[in-house]
């Protein structure tokens, strides 16, 4: 790797001098927020609402009375001691003291048992500078706030250690560094670490830290616990519905015990020779891809993170003069990806935020795919990227800027309160890093004076600054043969010369879709009384439409601001594609993906996402085996134009052969085992295969194969006929209203009556035994499912026992295959409800070479379970849990709403919903014993059919 000094930059970042003087300034024993007078105007420093203060032993306290949400504490133990305090025969073991503390204590062996009640939760998180636990319990609760408060002294100092908790623990730090897609993350891991290389910084070495955890050193563990866990590196953080006068008390009475250590270790130190500083330079790389054949280069350009350490009036005109530019830029990144070949392959503006360098800087990442590696071809690639950067960076104006510091400001105006957990965050970093943490309308003022005064002058020198590639720029480029990239000569020969090139700016988009109603042509004709509606006592409306559609609509309560005023659907009827055309069938089933690349009617797909973010519209369509499936969303005043858009999509398929290709290409990656995952869904995907053989699965031939003509055929005879679908409609409207509207919207969809012939769903589960291996590409660990159908009746109280003893299954997977998992999953599910057959099933990974142990321990708790039942103690509790969260599920919503998934599930079955939700709750309380959930363990947790399927990588094919 060699450099290109351009010039050097002046250095970013302050020293840590003012946060010294600051804290030792302004921490006294006993001193509160209250009594600190004259707080300089740059200090900005803390809400004088908080009760803040410090004991003589230097031990931090953070009290605030809140009530977002209400009738809640959090409770918060900050230690400012992270990942850069280890030493090298620590590595990874600030992580692990961490799960170990968060695991049990002196005085609370198991805190997942003490923190597992309605509204309770507690977690906790490593980072670079500091350690963080945290508990949320209900404040009516008195005896288990004392228990919090105890617990929160556990943490600072009450550390219970034997070797079964480390060994626990060691698995589940070493299953969280696993991953699913290690390719991504390896790459990942490649970039952070090449951005480090030229500085001094830490860098943190996978392999290392993975070995260091394994061969587990007590007496290095011990010393990092001894050296870090002390008063003086401590902060208690609660706020919520407490009494600040008796919560300050409790603190001193439980914290002031604590001792620091003779000659303690300076912990700013450790945090001080992490600083990175940018040095105007730019670095080329080369790495060897022994994966993708194909030559790619990640251009990396970096700038401070202003946002790291806010705490006075520059520091914020610095973060917000970013603010903008991030907001300004995303525009004119818009302007890029609304084409169908952009310059790059990829552009993310805020890569990795908070995590390069510790958060102390920044990184916009392009990349680009090299389709050959003659040089002509990779000089005039990486020509248009880097130009194409130069364009998004000109032609700011005065009107961009105005709009640009009006959505900026939209984060801060009429804000008196923030929620509970956003006083926390602010706060531990006011502890951690001595952050600023005003009142929100203090904060609010400062930054309307702030934005008021920055001018476009100001924001263009900033602006042009982060154009320039030429410096403080990393250029990485992969490849499988590394004689294929340019040599360095000749790379800093080509950033010259593209960096002496003009540049003109963008022109501007056209004019924004105004409204699809033109477009969608919906007919008008509707006798709006021509139709029956019934309401019934839990305030469920349906309607049925003259044209066979189907409207079911419940009402609900957001359940914070943030959901106000919005509208969702969930549409769905049973599937008809039929089986008897392979290659129909496929074209039918990719249709919903198809749409989003080719868009609709005379609109593009770019178009269209326009429209559907500037509406604050979400539409998504999907098939499963059962059902054809729509699902959206608006605010009130926009749900017209997401019935517009539903309407073209379905009845006005766009032919559009680039956006197709661009389609096919993504599906190609997916296929290959590279397309984004989120989840381990790709493994549900290839079970259904085994259960359902009958179901056509997508394959590389198949997709070669696959033209345009053919999915827009099976989109017209498929999916523009709204026959049979079922509307369910949930939000916060008013039902007066929407109702006629609504009604007279979906009255002229068509919904022709058609006779359907040839095998669509209805496939017989198979209740038998499996036993299969399943192989992936691009996986590095065990994944495990195993299944123990049964078929029972789908009386309510059977489901309820049966929920229960899912969740009785849950917790003992959770508490017996930590050791060896991070997540592991035990549940229950019904996969077929019209035949009556339930699941209870367990999932979890495994490093390879353990997946068998894993197995034995998973199917030791079923059948313990099966054996032994529950305890009444339990049973009591959870059922007061289940009862709980029922009723908080379905009286508001939020980012999830019960109701839409419960309706339909109910609804396709026949079942009386109105029965069931008014009776669950008291037959839970009242009606079930704890002979009955024992009995039906025995019945029910049977291995008769138990299905198990392995997933390995794919080179463990030939192995096996």
């Amino acid at each position: 790797m060699t450099a290109i000094n351009f010039r050097t930059i002046n250095k970013t970042y302050k020293s840590y001098f003012f946060l010294a003087a600051f804290l030792f300034l302004c921490i006294g024993s006993g001193r509160t927020q209250e009594n600190r007078k004259g707080l300089k105007e740059e200090s900005l420093q803390l809400d004088s609402l908080v009760r803040y203060g410090s004991l003589d032993n230097g031990f931090t306290y953070y009290l605030r009375k809140n009530d977002v949400p209400s009738n809640r504490i959090e409770l918060n133990m900050v230690v400012k001691a992270g990942m850069y305090h280890e030493d090298k025969d620590q590595l990874g073991y600030a992580h692990l003291l961490e799960h170990v503390l968060a695991k049990g204590t002196k005085n609370f062996p198991s805190l997942d048992a003490k923190f597992s009640g309605p509204a309770q939760n507690k977690s906790a998180k490593t980072g670079y500078t500091f350690t963080w636990y945290y508990a949320t319990i209900p404040s009516q609760n008195k005896p288990l706030y004392q228990d919090g408060l105890q617990v929160l002294r556990d943490w600072a100092r009450g550390i219970r250690i034997n070797q079964k908790s480390i060994a626990v623990e060691q698995a589940a730090v070493l299953g969280e560094m696993r991953t699913i897609n290690p390719y991504r993350d390896w790459k990942s891991r490649v970039i952070h670490k090449k951005i480090l290389e030229p500085t001094d910084f830490k860098t943190f070495n996978f392999k290392k830290e993975k070995t260091s955890i394994q061969n587990f050193n007590p007496d290095s563990f011990l010393r990092f616990y001894q050296d870090w866990y002390r008063p003086d590196l401590q902060a208690a953080i609660i706020v919520g519905d407490i009494n600040l006068d008796n919560t300050e008390l409790e603190i001193k009475r439980l914290f002031s015990d604590l001792k620091v250590p003779e000659n303690p270790k300076n912990a700013e130190a450790y945090v001080n020779a992490q600083k990175f500083e940018l040095d105007g330079e730019i670095w080329f790389t080369s790495v060897l891809d022994s994966v993708r054949s194909n030559l790619r280069s990640t251009i990396l350009r970096k700038q401070p993170n202003y946002s790291y350490n806010p705490s006075s009036k520059s520091d914020y005109r610095s973060f917000l003069i970013q603010e903008l530019y991030w907001l300004l830029i995303e525009e004119k990144q818009n302007q890029f990806e609304q084409q169908r070949h952009p310059p790059y392959s990829n552009l993310n503006l805020n890569y990795r935020r908070n995590l390069l360098g510790g958060g102390q800087i920044l990184a916009s990442k392009m990349e680009i795919d090299f389709e050959t590696n003659d040089t002509t071809h990779m000089k005039k690639r990486l020509e248009k990227t880097m130009l194409a950067w130069r364009q998004m960076h000109l032609g700011i104006t005065s009107s961009d800027l105005e709009k640009g510091k009006k959505s900026l400001m939209q984060k801060y105006t009429e804000r008196n309160s923030y929620p509970s957990s956003e006083w926390i965050s602010r706060l531990k970093d006011h502890f951690v890093k001595g952050s600023a943490a005003p009142h929100p309308s203090v904060e609010s003022k400062l930054v309307s004076e702030i934005l008021e005064q920055i001018s476009l002058r100001e924001m263009t020198a900033f602006i042009g600054e982060q154009a320039a590639l030429n410096k403080n720029t990393d250029f990485i480029f992969f490849s499988e043969k590394i004689e294929s990239i340019p040599s360095d000569e000749k790379l800093r020969k080509w950033i010259r010369e593209i960096s002496a090139k003009e540049v003109t700016p963008l022109k501007p988009l056209p004019p924004p879709i105004h409204s699809l109603a033109k477009a969608a042509n919906i007919p008008n004709k509707v006798n709006k009384n021509d139709f029956g509606q019934k309401e019934n006592i839990i305030g469920v409306t349906t309607i049925k439409l003259k044209n066979g559609i189907k409207l079911v609509l419940k009402p609900t309560k957001p359940r914070s601001d943030n959901f106000k005023n919005k509208i969702s659907f969930q549409a769905f009827r049973s599937n008809r594609n039929p089986l008897k055309n392979r290659k129909k069938y496929l074209a039918t089933k990719v249709y919903p993906e198809v749409i989003r690349y080719t868009g609709a009617g005379p609109y593009n797909k770019f178009e269209l996402e326009r429209f559907k973010n500037e509406k604050h519209l979400n539409i998504n369509f999907r098939q499963t085996k059962d059902f054809q499936l729509i699902t959206g969303s608006s605010t009130q005043e926009s749900w017209n134009e997401l019935f517009n858009l539903l309407y073209l999509y379905m009845n006005n398929p766009r032919k559009d052969s680039v956006g197709f290709a661009g389609w096919k290409a993504q599906k190609k990656e997916q296929l290959s085992g590279f397309g984004l995952r989120g989840s381990t869904s790709f493994i549900k995907n290839e079970i259904l295969t085994k259960w359902y053989p009958q179901l056509p699965k997508m394959r590389m031939k198949d997709l070669e194969n696959l033209t345009e003509e053919e999915v827009i055929n099976a989109s017209k005879k498929w999916f523009n006929n709204f026959q049979d679908y079922t509307f369910i409609i949930t939000g916060g409207f008013n039902k007066s209203r929407l109702i006629p509207q609504i009604v007279q919207k979906l009255s002229n969809f068509p919904a022709r009556r058609e006779v359907f012939s040839g095998k669509t769903t209805g496939f017989d589960f198979p209740l038998k035994k499996i036993d299969d291996t399943l192989y992936f590409k691009n996986i590095n660990q065990a994944f495990v499912n195993l299944y123990y159908p049964v078929k029972v009746t789908r009386d309510l109280k059977t489901q309820a026992i049966l929920r229960l003893l899912s969740r009785a299954l849950g917790d003992r997977i959770r508490k017996r295959l930590r050791d060896g998992c991070y997540a592991p999953i035990g549940n229950g599910e019904w996969l077929d409800t019209k035949n009556g057959i339930f699941t209870f099933f367990i999932q979890f990974n495994s490093e390879l070479g353990n997946e068998e142990k894993m197995i034995r321990y998973a199917r030791e708790e079923f059948l313990a379970l099966k054996e032994k039942g529950v305890e009444r103690e339990w049973l009591e509790k959870n059922i007061a849990k289940e009862v709980k969260g029922f009723e908080g599920r379905f009286n508001n919503f939020g980012y999830g709403n019960f109701w839409p998934e419960y309706l339909q599930s109910k609804l396709v079955v026949g079942e009386n919903y109105v029965q069931d939700i008014l009776q669950y709750g008291t037959l839970l309380e009242y009606f079930i014993s704890l002979e009955e959930i024992n009995r039906a363990a025995k019945r029910y947790l049977t291995e008769e059919n138990m299905q198990k399927f392995l997933s390995l990588p794919e080179s463990r094919k030939q192995v096996n």
